[in-house]
């Protein structure tokens, strides 16, 4: 009944699960679930993955990822994805949510002259990759144990190094 654009929400922290932070957490992929406009995080989102969720998603999983519709791998539906292989990451350089906590995780790699590879990646690449992460502002960095049947060292040493960093 209001003429105003601005939404507050509000829940209780829980804060992450001891058992993601010390094995990792679950994802699956979510194929059609798409986001209105990549760059802007707006509330109209929100109904939409609570649908694809209830509707198609694992009920069990800690988060799902959206994919392009070329299949490649973007972002979590509140969250952002960073992968590794060796000592080098990898992310989505367009068609995320610009999340100030990758941006963060990201400069302080590149500070330490980690190689950040910003280009997309197809889910065929996933067993390529030795580690991956999320990043949120609330949760920090959450090491992946698992992108649907593919499994990552979790908390790999990469993952737990830039977790130390970002949380310093």
């Amino acid at each position: 009944g209001s003429e105003s654009r601005l939404l507050v929400a509000a829940s209780a922290y829980r804060g992450t699960p001891a058992d993601v932070r010390l094995r990792g957490a679950r994802l699956r992929t979510a194929p059609g679930l798409r986001r209105p406009d990549p760059s802007v995080k707006t509330s109209d989102f929100i109904p939409l993955r609570e649908a694809w969720i209830s509707a198609h998603g694992d009920p069990d999983a800690y988060e799902h990822i959206l994919l392009s519709t070329g299949g490649m791998i973007l972002e979590g539906t509140q969250s952002n994805i960073v992968l590794v292989r060796g000592e080098e990451l990898y992310h989505a350089p367009t068609g995320v949510l610009p999340g100030v906590t990758v941006r963060a995780v990201l400069d302080l790699a590149r500070a330490r002259g980690i190689v950040v590879h910003e280009r997309f990646v197809p889910m065929e690449e996933l067993p390529t990759f030795d580690e991956a992460f999320m990043t949120t502002s609330v949760r920090s960095v959450v090491p992946i144990r698992s992108i649907d049947n593919h499994s990552f060292l979790a908390p790999g040493p990469m993952t737990s190094r830039l977790g130390i960093l970002y949380d310093e």
